[in-house]
């Protein structure tokens, strides 16, 4: 656009989100719910799915059926930036800021701020919120000359807080590069010139999971980081001859090393084995590529697991010192269940390599190291039945405040809580629509992702957007209130309570 061909936007601008995902189904619904819940309505809202084989379809579906700035399209597709660039030729805004699915806008008024300071420039950067174990971290990028010496240092801008001008995309995404196609992007926008500002806020809270932060990719990464700095800042001067390339990327390795370690060393604080990864993979032997520090501790590990390490692989196997044979990766190598890759940086070369003799999976130790066993150490039948159980638990003690003449309206009144709003509007929420009717609490409305307009004489809305004003929300989705309390806390202020602490709660008032 530049200062001369600039149009003057305004309050009239119109922004192009766009999301690309693939089988995302348990991360991209809050993703879908902060675009959505917008103050400032003039968006459109593309979701280029790449295929999905999980539920991301039928969650993409549920929300351009309620939303018609919702647009979507699920095929192959040949990498991120292939995604990215396939959105870019449906965009109809005149700004365009990607979201990647996991990645959530940071409050309702994002999109309002960025129009009010769009008038006459090309790139609006935002700052980012960094999603860690120990909460958000925010990073502050800067513009200007900072930012030049920054990108001629290799620290880029994550995509997800720039919003670009549709002129600035009319080339797309270099599709050579397949993790640092977006630093290209950037580098490209400075030095033709471009009219870059800053927006003062927090834009995304951004998921680290991408790929640019797999340890996998990390050779491919570095190897593309290296060749854009030289592309484009070929007089720099920044010393990035072989040595310090390589005493760089051993800088890195050190890094993620630590973050391993730092997992595992968590894992067997919770009393978590490694041997749960592949159990409930239902798999019973494997190989281990890798001998040395990893590949050891994880060998020691599985030991009397009822996980059979049949053998390891290694180029210097007459190095190791293990109770099982260690063998070259070009000698024959017996079929096992999986094979687990240590070394962190060469996944990919390794897994092709072996994929020639063997046709079992390939696992990264980051796979590994990084499941979710927090979530996944009771089986299906023992979550069931822990569900049941307290469920029954939390029926039996409302049978019993009944039969003692008492009522959870007693519990909410004592609270201050005059009206409410129920969330769930399966059998529990009928429950409570029925104890609370002639009491001295209002119930509101209705909260729900299956929307049924009214329900039981009550209105009942979907949870996306401003929601009205009332002294609570009553969760009655027990099982899930960590995550809908979290979701909710996104959109409102209100105080959210589940119904089970209710319940039992109530019996003391």
């Amino acid at each position: 656009m530049g200062d001369t061909e600039a149009v003057k936007l305004g309050k009239s601008v119109k922004f192009s989100i766009i999301t690309v995902c693939f089988n995302a189904e348990k991360v991209i619904r809050p993703t879908m719910e902060s675009v959505l819940r917008q103050d400032y309505e003039n968006f459109e809202y593309i979701i280029v799915d790449g295929a999905s084989t999980d539920g991301t379809v039928a969650v993409i579906q549920e929300y351009a059926g309620i939303d018609a700035r919702v647009q979507w399209r699920s095929e192959p597709d040949d990498g991120v930036f292939n995604a990215m660039n396939k959105g870019v030729q449906r965009a109809q805004g005149d700004f365009l800021l990607f979201l990647n699915a996991g990645d959530e806008f940071h409050s309702a008024d994002i999109l309002q701020r960025a129009a009010e300071i769009a008038d006459g420039t090309d790139v609006i950067i935002g700052d980012v919120a960094f999603k860690r174990e120990n909460g958000l971290s925010r990073h502050i990028y800067p513009v200007g000359e900072d930012l030049l010496n920054n990108l001629k240092k290799g620290e880029s801008v994550c995509h997800q807080v720039i919003f670009a001008a549709k002129d600035t995309l009319t080339e797309g995404f270099d599709e050579r590069y397949t993790t640092c196609a977006d630093y290209d992007w950037i580098c490209r926008q400075v030095n033709a010139g471009r009219k870059i500002i800053k927006l003062n806020a927090v834009v995304v809270d951004y998921d680290i999971s991408g790929i640019t932060f797999q340890t996998k990719y990390q050779k491919i990464h570095w190897k593309e980081y290296f060749e854009v700095i030289g592309k484009h800042f070929p007089r720099t001067g920044f010393p990035y001859g072989r040595e310090v390339k390589q005493l760089f990327v051993q800088k890195k390795k050190e890094h993620f090393m630590y973050e391993f370690m730092n997992r595992w060393l968590m894992l067997k604080q919770q009393g978590i084995s490694l041997s749960l990864f592949f159990a409930h993979k239902k798999i019973k032997t494997i190989a281990i590529y890798g001998v040395h520090n990893m590949g050891q501790r994880l060998y020691d590990e599985l030991q009397n697991s009822g996980i059979t390490v049949k053998y390891g692989i290694d180029r210097s196997p007459q190095k190791a010192k293990w109770g099982v044979p260690v063998l070259h990766p070009d000698e024959a190598l017996e079929m096992v269940d999986a094979v687990v890759i240590t070394p962190i940086f060469d996944f990919l070369e390794i897994r092709d390599s072996l994929s020639v003799t063997l046709s079992c999976p390939m696992f990264s130790i980051e796979e590994v190291l990084f499941y979710e066993y927090e979530h996944q150490q009771m089986t299906e039948p023992q979550k069931a039945g822990n569900r049941d159980k307290r469920y029954r638990d939390m029926m039996d003690q409302w049978l019993i405040l009944k039969q003692e003449r008492k009522s959870i309206a007693d519990y909410l009144a004592a609270k201050g809580y005059r009206s409410i709003a129920i969330y769930g509007m399966a059998i529990c929420g009928r429950h409570v629509i029925r104890e609370l009717q002639a009491t001295d609490i209002t119930i509101v409305y209705g909260i729900d992702r299956n929307k049924i307009n009214p329900y039981m004489g009550i209105e009942v809305r979907q949870p996306v957007g401003e929601l009205p004003c009332v002294d609570a929300i009553v969760n009655t989705a027990i099982f899930d209130h960590a995550n809908i309390q979290k979701m909710l806390a996104k959109l409102t202020e209100i105080p959210v309570v589940s119904l089970e602490d209710v319940i039992f709660e109530s019996y003391s008032i």
